[in-house]
């Protein structure tokens, strides 16, 4: 039942590389100080200038310490000191007697295991390798420093896998933010430069054009290549086997360097990395990749190399995880203020921070959505001449698809005072709005199983998750053609109503006129049917945690880790409907979301929210209490408590 559901959740979610040198170069109090010059970077042959003022000698300045934030593995975040890769893993170097080494003799990992991207990965923590005294781990480093395989990552670097990276909205929201929000945790959001360290290929990224990478000279090491390759350009090819050569262009970020002539075999097959230019720029041009360092670890088995910072764990942070309890993207609100921060590193980046405000009309734009139909394309640009022909608005109908690179995106979006846009990918520039800006949610009419409803899908990322900006929503019943009961199942076709898209676009000239002072509470920035699943998660906080964690772990039906948007639960769609839905037509299999109907439909009646072909009827509490034993008699939520 939700009383004993809650108690038992409260305690289940309680320079390019050439070689390293170490020189002594002075002597400072009396004690000589090494320093190492180290150039991590496979990107840039000068981006990772750093100094390491410890010395070998000091071999407690070597060992793996880490500090953990969050109480569950899949919130949890890591800051490690002195983390190592080594053959192609990260690697904790420890003593015995260190609390990572108790940890790796008792084989207790619960504290330090994370998740490394939002809810579709495991849980991941880093090998530990223990030695008797931290004597020995200075001995492991000097060794590899003798051999000309040692690397230093100065400064501060976070670890994430990529998910999704070829749509731009999951490369910045379930990529990049929940990284950086977990660096906002332990203060280190401002780094800069600041490395990406990325794991796997991503499964999501098919197109973009292919990158490659190629070993340069370098007559210093018995191979006569360097150690780790560069990003290139080839240009041309002579010949094939161990004697063609190939003419290639060495690339920084996004100018070239210069050409030379190498052998053609030092060259590693172009594969696509979506998003690559966006999170180079946000970094500070600092990347590098997981399975680039196990690659070059074939060829140096004793190479290592060592992360002076490293952050991992960005685990239920992002576009795809639903927070019903709040609908604000997690990190959003005070006191992290991420989604802020965000967008202040984002457009610095691109140059795009500061613009200025003009002293004539808001600048408007209306950006076109796949969803729309083609008289719902020619009712917005209808529109917007007439805002341009009355002098309200600066405003313009934008594809994104057709508006240049993202550099000049950046560039509008920063100089953008009203952002009305439809729901997906098209909504996911509206977070990085100026402070005080406007967005306008159109929505859409969503169909699932049989039955349409309106949908406005994100408003936990532009809405709950922004209250440096005001949101305002298409009103649902507008949406639909909603009109003393006339409501048509499945509905297809154009859906924008004229009169009500005019009339509220106009709206948001009138509320940023009147200046939008944040921070906006959370609840002014939902549609009705966000504040009405926030409602019901206050008044069963046991079922809303375990709607929750169906929704963003591996705990409970697949079907509900898909079905996220406030809308599907509030109208009892697919996985929220009573009997639940198929997460495969080819099955008979059913799968159901927890969900408290009976105060569900209370509240329905509350907001004046029809059911838009859900019943309307009240919900018996002895049903709800036979759902309830359902959910928490699932035996991976009784396995999980008893672990």
């Amino acid at each position: 039942n939700p009383k004993t559901g809650l108690g038992m959740l409260d305690g289940m979610f309680a320079a390019r590389a050439r070689m390293i040198r170490f020189l002594i170069v002075s002597a400072a109090f009396g004690v000589a100080a090494y320093v190492f010059f180290a150039a991590a970077n496979p990107f840039h042959k000068d981006l990772f200038p750093h100094v390491l003022a410890t010395s070998p000698q000091a071999p407690e300045a070597l060992v793996t310490t880490v500090q953990c934030v969050g109480t569950w593995w899949s919130d949890r975040s890591c800051l490690y000191r002195n983390l190592y890769v080594r053959q192609g893993k990260l690697v904790a170097i420890v003593a015995n007697s260190s609390r990572l080494g108790q940890l790796a003799s008792s084989k207790n990992f619960g504290d330090i295991t994370v998740q490394l991207s939002d809810k579709f990965r495991g849980e991941w923590r880093p090998e530990v390798l223990v030695f008797d005294t931290e004597a020995e781990v200075r001995d492991l480093v000097k060794a590899s420093m003798h051999n000309g395989t040692f690397e230093l990552v100065g400064g501060t670097a976070v670890f994430f896998q990529r998910l999704f990276t070829g749509n731009v909205g999951h490369m910045l929201f379930d990529n990049i933010y929940p990284a950086f929000y977990a660096l906002v945790k332990f203060g280190r959001h401002a780094a800069q430069p600041l490395t990406l360290l990325m794991d796997d290929e991503d499964t999501g990224c098919r197109t973009g054009p292919p990158r490659h990478l190629a070993f340069l000279p370098d007559p210093s090491r018995k191979t006569g290549r360097s150690y780790r390759p560069v990003p290139v350009r080839v240009l041309d090819t002579l010949g094939q086997g161990p004697n063609g050569t190939a003419l290639v262009e060495i690339l920084e970020g996004e100018s070239p360097e210069d050409t030379l002539t190498i052998n053609a075999s030092w060259i590693l097959d172009g594969r696509p990395r979506c998003g690559e230019e966006v999170m180079a720029a946000f970094s500070g041009r600092r990347m590098m990749y997981l399975d680039g360092l196990e690659r070059d670890s074939a060829e140096e088995p004793d190479a290592l190399v060592r992360f002076e910072e490293l952050v991992v764990g960005s685990g239920l942070a992002g576009n795809l995880v639903a927070e019903p309890s709040t609908l604000a993207i997690a990190g959003a609100l005070p006191p992290h203020g991420a989604t802020a921060k965000f967008r202040d590193r984002m457009m610095r980046a691109y140059g795009a921070d500061d613009a200025p405000r003009g002293d004539g009309p808001p600048r408007l734009v209306i950006v076109h959505n796949k969803r729309f139909y083609q008289q719902d394309t020619r009712l917005l640009t209808d529109l917007v001449e007439a805002l341009n022909r009355e002098g309200l608005a600066n405003a313009s109908y934008i594809d994104w698809s057709k508006a240049g690179g993202f550099r000049k995106h950046m560039q509008i979006v920063g100089a953008t005072d009203i952002y009305v846009s439809g729901p997906g990918t098209a909504l996911q520039y509206a977070p990085l709005l100026r402070n005080g800006s406007v967005f306008v949610a159109l929505g859409f009419r969503r169909v699932d199983d049989g039955r349409s409803i309106p949908s406005f899908m994100e408003q936990q990322l532009a809405g709950g998750g922004t209250p440096y900006l005001r949101a305002l929503y298409l009103d649902s019943a507008a949406l639909m053609d909603y009109h003393s009961g006339n409501y048509t199942p499945a509905v297809q076709g154009p859906y924008l109503p004229r009169a009500a898209v005019s009339d509220l676009i106009r709206e948001a000239i009138r509320v940023f006129s009147a200046v939008v002072r944040p921070p906006i509470p959370t609840e002014e920035n939902l549609s009705p049917e966000g504040r009405l699943v926030r409602e019901l998660c206050r008044a069963d906080l046991a079922t809303c945690r375990l709607a929750h964690h169906q929704m963003n772990t591996w705990l409970g039906p697949t079907v509900c880790r898909a079905h996220i948007w406030p809308e599907l639960m509030v109208y009892e769609v697919g996985g929220w409907a009573p009997g639940g839905s198929k997460p495969d037509p080819k099955e008979e299999r059913r799968e159901e979301c927890a969900v408290n109907r009976t105060i569900l439909r209370r509240l329905r009646r509350e907001f004046s929210l029809p059911g838009f072909g859900a019943a309307e009827e009240d919900y018996p509490e002895e049903l709800a209490h036979k759902d309830a034993a359902r959910w928490w008699g699932r035996p991976e939520v009784l396995d999980l408590y008893r672990r």
